[in-house]
């Protein structure tokens, strides 16, 4: 892994226990592109504060991370809830061979903003999705927003881009683009995961949730 991959991990592994974060709109967002019947790869499951909610409305769900710690925190606490649909994975998406493939879907929260590999990421979605229909949920970090420059104060790295680049990106790569959710003006400290919706501001948003579909 790269250096800056190693930086990553031990600050998140420092949160692995405590990290309790699950926005009810993530969730919501995923039974809507979900059925009972649907296989799901978590990438970035951390300790399972998406896979573990979403798990009883699902058939799978394969959880991805390059954080140890973490996984060990949703092994733990999957088991103590009893929970046999989620199988976690210790790789790393721009590096590894999938555990799965034709997958229904893909989702990925506050992740991908700490991977350099972006497009190598995007290009394994794709591949990993089933042929025709299967859904992606990514949520990547602005560049241009106030928290691109805050987030600096948090001494771990972090890849903001350009949002109008990944997205031609995604559809140069195969994907139809179904919706795209702003959130977060400012500073993760002050609002969270308040929704943008001026069109305007929209462009200074931190978090760009996209729901793409592969044709």
């Amino acid at each position: 892994m790269a250096n800056y991959k190693d930086e990553v991990i031990k600050h998140h592994d420092k949160y692995a226990k405590s990290y309790n974060r699950c926005s009810e709109w993530r969730i919501n967002l995923l039974k809507k592109y979900s059925t009972k019947n649907s296989v799901l790869l978590d990438i970035g499951c951390g300790n399972g504060n998406f896979a573990i909610p979403i798990s009883p409305f699902v058939k799978k769900v394969y959880g991805i991370d390059f954080c140890k710690e973490m996984l060990k925190e949703l092994d733990i606490r999957k088991s103590a809830k009893n929970i046999d649909n989620i199988e976690t994975h210790f790789l790393d998406i721009t590096t590894n061979k999938m555990p799965v493939k034709n997958v229904d879907m893909v989702y990925s929260f506050s992740t991908l903003y700490y991977i350099s590999e972006i497009e190598t990421a995007i290009k394994q979605i794709y591949d990993i999705l089933k042929p025709k229909g299967g859904t992606a949920i990514l949520e990547f970090g602005n560049k241009y927003s106030i928290e691109n420059y805050w987030s600096k104060r948090y001494g771990v790295p972090q890849f903001n881009i350009n949002i109008n680049y990944i997205k031609e990106y995604m559809v140069n790569a195969g994907f139809q683009v179904v919706d795209m959710l702003h959130f977060q003006l400012i500073p993760e400290f002050f609002d969270k995961d308040v929704p943008v919706n001026n069109n305007v501001l929209k462009h200074f948003a931190f978090r760009v949730v996209f729901v793409v579909k592969k044709l």
